[in-house]
């Protein structure tokens, strides 16, 4: 079980998987947000059988 992490692409108006975290850090780090932006990201618990949970509230982040 993980983490799943997705960001909005304006583009296709949808949240790409980005990553998945299977550890316990608690945090995720986005080497590739773009400098000066603002990015829009969400959660979901990804299981072991690769099914997602609902997402979390979008959280917004400026760079």
């Amino acid at each position: 079980m993980g983490v799943a992490v997705h960001r909005w692409n304006p583009e296709t108006e949808t949240f790409d998987l980005i990553g998945v975290d299977d550890s316990s850090a608690g945090y995720w780090w986005d080497g590739t947000q773009p400098a000066g932006t603002t990015v829009y990201y969400r959660v979901t618990v990804r299981y072991e059988d690769g099914t997602e949970s609902g997402a979390s509230q979008t959280a917004a982040v400026t760079d």
